[in-house]
Formats: C-alpha cells, sequence, structure tokens
C-alpha cells in the first residue's frame, strides 16, 4: 500500500515536473 502510494506521488511529481519544463 505505501509502495504503491509512493509511486503515486512520484509519477504525479514527474508529471509536474515534466509539465513546467515542457511549458
Amino acid at each position: 500500500m505505501f509502495l504503491n502510494s509512493s509511486k503515486s506521488l512520484i509519477d504525479i511529481l514527474s508529471l509536474a515536473k515534466t509539465r513546467k519544463v515542457g511549458h
């Protein structure tokens, strides 16, 4: 459960980072 949550958090963080860099 914790691992899954961590993965989700990293996914969101990565997406936000990519979006920020892309924009």
